[in-house]
């Protein structure tokens, strides 16, 4: 079975040093903060005074804190607790954005009224926009795809920036701030 091929803009874009670097360095930080205490195989606040300020070493890949603290393991275990907040934070601001895009679909009849009185102003006027008489009956057969999409988009609305981002030569960029 062949494997359907990336879209042109996704292929051009892995077809950079710098994006393909990236994105290596992207992964191997989640699997690091996801795998923390099997990889570092110690406690991230257990302390060893009689191992403070240690070089690195077989043992402790990048040495120890004034406290004798592995500092792998609290590089590692940080980065878990950095990306569960930004799932988190992303999750809740899309159940945020559909619960006030439902609550403002099944309640249009009161908000537009509402508005227009805070404005003193004819908002959606009733001649042009009917939205007085438009029935509105949200479905979930039509907010998950909705909802799915919307999230496929910002996705993708990231790729054409890290593309453009990717062909700035540093030196260049700075030289004229």
């Amino acid at each position: 079975m062949r494997l359907p091929r990336l879209p042109l803009v996704m292929r051009q874009l892995f077809r950079r040093r710098i994006v393909m670097a990236a994105t290596i360095a992207l992964v191997l930080v989640v699997l690091v903060s996801m795998f923390a205490g099997t990889l570092s195989g110690f406690d991230p606040n257990e302390t060893a005074v009689s191992q403070r300020l240690a070089q690195p070493s077989t043992a402790h890949l990048m040495g120890t804190d004034e406290l004798g603290r592995d500092l792998f393991a609290r590089i590692a275990f940080g980065g878990r607790y950095s990306l569960t907040i930004a799932l988190l934070t992303a999750l809740g601001a899309m159940m945020a954005g559909t619960l006030f895009g439902l609550l403002v679909a099944f309640n249009i009849d009161v908000i537009v009224p509402f508005i227009e009185r805070v404005l003193h102003t004819s908002f959606l006027p009733a001649s042009v926009y009917l939205i007085s008489r438009m029935p509105s009956e949200p479905q979930r057969g039509d907010i998950v795809p909705i909802v799915i999409i919307s999230l496929v988009l910002s996705f993708v609305a990231t790729i054409y920036p890290s593309w453009r981002a990717s062909r700035v030569q540093p030196a260049e960029a700075l030289r004229y701030e």
